[in-house]
């Protein structure tokens, strides 16, 4: 009876000395835990329990917020809310119906990001309880880097003024052109007329003359006519 007895606490401390053996501590996390953002862009996180093989009932714990500003807290389905969280009061004491073992996200969290430097979301008096005792736990919190933004470029309009409209100056030798056309035509033309007048004159001019020979021979004919006599 006695081997019973002490062979049953042997197995009963095994099995105690084996969950403190194998079992690590628990996290609780803001995930993304770093980060990147720009002046008044807005950041969501989740608040994340890693059991890491404990049975957790109970987590407890107060949100932070340094140069960020809460916009919005939701509790993640399927808990039992003891003490909701909001932005005005982040403390949270949810519970799990029948403990667990798996990772879960507890709380979703929006926040935006105040000045350039540093932010941070970070979880503040955090109690893990398990069946009848508390678990042994770490927290890793979230911290962001914080760039100003950088100026919006205008863009420069160019204002285009209207093509101006180019008059077309004829050149010196198409100026002269129809100068010298105008005087070869006029010297071509005047003689022509030349030509047509010294045509019409001819005839004139034959006549006079013919009759200035007959006139002589009239006047010589008659002293002639005289002189005999």
């Amino acid at each position: 009876m006695k081997k019973i007895f002490l062979l049953s606490l042997l197995i009963l401390a095994g099995i105690i000395v084996g969950n403190y053996v194998f079992a690590s501590n628990a996290t609780l996390s803001v995930i993304p835990s770093s980060g990147s953002k720009t002046v008044g862009q807005t950041i969501s996180v989740s608040v994340q329990l890693n059991p890491s093989a404990n049975s957790v009932c109970v987590v407890k714990g107060t949100l932070v917020f340094e140069n960020t500003t809460c916009q919005s807290i939701t509790v993640g389905s399927g808990f039992m809310t003891q003490v909701s969280p909001t932005c005005s009061n982040p403390t949270f004491t949810l519970g799990i119906a029948g403990c667990s073992t798996n990772i879960q996200n507890l709380l979703t969290v929006s926040a935006k990001v105040g000045s350039a430097g540093a932010g941070k979301i970070s979880l503040s008096g955090v109690k893990i309880i398990g069946a009848g005792a508390d678990v042994a736990f770490s927290t890793i919190n979230g911290s962001y880097d914080i760039v100003a933004a950088k100026p919006v470029e205008k863009a420069e309009v160019v204002n285009e003024a209207p093509a101006e409209t180019q008059e077309v100056q004829p050149s010196a030798e198409a100026a002269e052109e129809p100068v010298v056309q105008e005087e070869s035509n006029n010297q071509q033309n005047l003689t022509t007329g030349q030509q047509a007048s010294l045509a019409n004159s001819s005839p004139t001019k034959t006549i006079v003359v013919s009759v200035i020979i007959l006139l002589a021979i009239v006047v010589v004919g008659w002293f002639v006519f005289r002189k005999k006599k």
